[in-house]
């Protein structure tokens, strides 16, 4: 029987920048500029930028999307991200009410670039939602069911984050959260 597993595509930030984005969250809260709802703040390990997100998949089938992420990182050397905002998201361009806290990237042309490959080869309107719309973000926290805030837009002073990879992940949901773990690194090398 083949199996389905649940994939995305991402970019993962190394262990001192996610720290660094947690601190940001943590200052503002222990300095009272962020007063937030019941909220759940994300483990430093699982902080990410997905770039595309695939959905089930069949097992069978994991080859070929590890072939189309190579392909859509080719030619593509190593960028640098620098975190500008703490935000809350959806933003008010967005509307909805705010569910959760991130912290906003630049969007240097290799990463929007490296994006719409993946969208393009991997994702499907009805998987990808805003098809077209990309936000380079990292979820810091998450609100509680039914809890929201008043717009956020506060400077991150987190350091610059160097993208060497980009990662092929398999969510696995459970009863504390998803658990994610690496099936495939992407190089960026020219």
């Amino acid at each position: 029987m083949d199996r389905v597993v649940r994939l995305f595509v991402a970019l993962v930030p190394p262990a001192d920048v996610a720290q660094g984005m947690l601190q940001a969250v943590q200052a503002g809260l222990d300095g009272g500029s962020l007063t937030l709802p019941a909220h759940r703040l994300i483990p430093p390990t699982d902080l990410h930028m997905t770039l595309a997100f695939i959905g089930d998949t069949r097992a069978k089938g994991v080859r070929d999307v590890i072939e189309s992420v190579d392909r859509a990182c080719a030619g593509f050397g190593p960028f640098v991200l620098r975190p500008s905002a703490l935000v809350t998201i959806p933003t008010p361009q967005d509307g909805g009410p705010p569910r959760l806290l991130a912290v906003l990237t630049d969007a240097p042309s290799a990463l929007l670039e490296i994006q719409r490959r993946l969208a393009l080869r991997l994702t499907t309107p009805k998987r990808s939602g805003r098809r077209g719309r990309f936000l380079p973000h990292v979820t810091v926290l998450r609100y509680a069911h039914g809890q929201s805030s008043g717009d956020i837009d506060l400077p991150a002073l987190v350091p610059d984050w160097p993208v060497r990879e980009v990662l092929l992940l398999q969510s696995t949901l459970n009863a504390a959260g998803a658990r994610y773990t690496p099936l495939h690194a992407a190089p960026l090398a020219t």
